[in-house]
Order: C-alpha cells, then sequence, then structure tokens
C-alpha cells in the first residue's frame, strides 16, 4: 500500500511525499519553502513593501488592460443621459439648489463616469500606480537606518 504524506523538512519546507508501506522507499517533492521561494523570513519588512509595491503595479496593470479590452469589446448598452448639458434641467436644478446644486450634479454625473467602461481601466491604473508609488515611498523611508537616539546632556555638577 502506498500513502501520499504531507511533511516539514528541518529547512522548514514543506513536502509532498509518496510513502510505501513497508517503508522500503520514500520519494519527497519539495512542494513549497519559505526560505526558497519568497525568503519571507529573511527579507525585511521595507523589501517586502517595496516587492509589494510591484505586484500592485503588475497586477493593476495587467486588470486595467484586461479591462479595457472588455470594455472596448463590449456592446455598448444604454447610458444613462446626460442632464448636466441640457439647459432645463439646469435651469430647474438652479431654482431648486442653487449653483451650488448644479455644479455637485455635474461633479456626481462625472464621478460616476470613472466607473464604467474605458475610463474605469484608466482608473484602476491611476489608483494601482498611486498605490505602488506610496508603497515604495514608505519602503524608501523604513530603508533608512534609524538616527541615533539624543541622549540628554548631563547636567555639569
Amino acid at each position: 500500500m502506498v500513502n501520499a504524506v504531507w511533511e516539514r523538512s528541518k529547512r522548514g519546507t514543506l513536502v509532498f511525499g509518496i510513502i510505501s508501506a513497508q517503508s522500503r522507499w520514500r520519494v519527497l517533492a519539495p512542494l513549497y519553502s519559505t526560505n526558497d521561494f519568497c525568503k519571507a523570513d529573511s527579507m525585511s519588512l521595507h523589501r517586502r513593501i517595496h516587492r509589494a509595491g510591484y505586484w500592485i503595479l503588475g497586477l493593476g496593470f495587467v486588470a486595467a488592460v484586461l479591462i479595457y479590452i472588455a470594455a472596448v469589446y463590449a456592446s455598448p448598452g444604454s447610458a444613462a443621459p446626460d442632464f448636466t448639458q441640457d439647459r432645463s434641467f439646469n435651469f430647474a436644478l438652479e431654482r431648486l439648489g442653487g449653483k451650488a446644486a448644479v455644479y455637485l450634479a455635474a461633479f456626481n454625473y462625472w464621478f460616476a463616469s470613472l466607473w464604467h467602461g474605458t475610463r474605469l481601466a484608466v482608473t484602476v491604473a491611476t489608483l494601482s500606480l498611486v498605490l505602488a508609488l506610496m508603497c515604495f515611498w514608505v519602503a524608501e523611508l523604513l530603508s533608512y537606518p534609524d538616527p541615533d537616539p539624543i541622549e540628554p546632556d548631563a547636567s555639569p555638577e
């Protein structure tokens, strides 16, 4: 009889193995190793954050390209009408809520348009770029050594 087992090696590697019932032969293949795969145990925090920035940037741009391709080849559905360009709508809105209501309606229409179609792809790419730059900035700040603590001067006796 042959058994499949999961074991942890001496180096901390998670291995998948096949062991015979008589224990005459044993085949172990490394499946996942924290030391070999990503070396997360030995990496410093700023390197991990820097690497996370690269992952965010790469995956964000891949997602943006896929969204853009899907939006270009998608059939144009019924788009919401742009009431902010209609003079009668703006006049009625201005009478009810003033100029601020007109500006807020235009802003709301613009902001809602960021989450549909090809503009969504641009939004995802921009957000991933901003998040990645923040990760790079934080990683750069963490890479500097700690300054020496300031010791209070000894008072003269």
